[in-house]
């Protein structure tokens, strides 16, 4: 018969691979090790870096909602390449926050993410039982700024919008340093271009085990994982932490 022609999305693989980690309710072991690296090394800023379905998302929202649920704090700062990742996160954090505290911890939440021409800074609230987000000018200083996908934003080749958003990111973190900085990029999509990454005071978090996986879909993301060498070889294949059949 005729051949066939397979191609995979990655952008798509990838996404829908990180929508299975924000259903995670508790950290893996892995996860917790390298946290707790993290907060040993009393650096204030961190990198989370990791393969397609470690959970580096997952890792960088319990930080930030472990500081929300603190009371008397500051605001802080999600940051998206785009709109419905914004939207998505506000969603996980009123999920998993208690009923009577999901106006009060929204209160601290501002959105920064690229629109369809341009980058918005938004709040959040819930009108009527559903999640609204309206304009907003940038807090006199954020508690934690997080940064999702960072490996898109920080890309040289980043579109004309993404630039504006690094650039307004950039911008404010002059004008009102955080406490904490919190970068996520996956190196499964590694382009083999250097990142200009904030580097200051940062600890560097490498996560290494793909969870709630099986073998199968762990090897769909290796393929596009591209070692730290950038020399365009496929780099070992993250640990699963699920046996064989799973």
């Amino acid at each position: 018969g005729a051949d066939a022609r397979v191609e995979v999305d990655r952008k798509y693989f990838v996404e829908k691979y990180e929508e299975m980690m924000y259903m995670l309710e508790e950290l893996t072991q892995h996860q917790a090790e390298k946290l707790q690296e993290y907060e040993n090394s009393k650096r204030p800023n961190l990198h989370i870096r990791a393969p397609a379905g470690a959970g580096k998302t997952f890792v960088g929202l319990h930080l930030m909602l472990k500081k929300m649920q603190k009371s008397g704090g500051g605001k802080l700062l999600f940051v998206a390449s785009n709109e419905a990742m914004a939207i998505f996160i506000s969603k996980w954090i009123c999920t998993r926050s208690q009923a009577r505290d999901i106006d009060r911890v929204l209160e601290r939440l501002h959105l920064l993410f690229v629109g369809s021409s341009d980058c918005r800074m938004c709040s959040v609230k819930i009108e009527d039982s559903v999640l609204v987000t309206s304009p907003t000018d940038a807090a006199d200083a954020y508690e934690m700024i997080v940064v999702d996908e960072a490996h898109h934003i920080y890309s040289p080749d980043a579109s004309a919008v993404v630039k504006a958003l690094r650039e307004r990111l950039e911008a404010l973190m002059l004008m009102t340093l955080p406490k904490s900085l919190v970068l996520m990029s996956d190196i499964s999509q590694s382009d083999g271009k250097k990142r200009l990454y904030p580097e200051d005071h940062m600890h560097e978090m490498r996560l290494e085990e793909v969870i709630r996986s099986t073998k199968r879909i762990v090897a769909g993301a290796s393929a596009f994982q591209i070692n730290d060498a950038m020399d365009g070889h496929a780099s070992n294949p993250p640990k699963c932490n699920v046996p064989d059949g799973s």
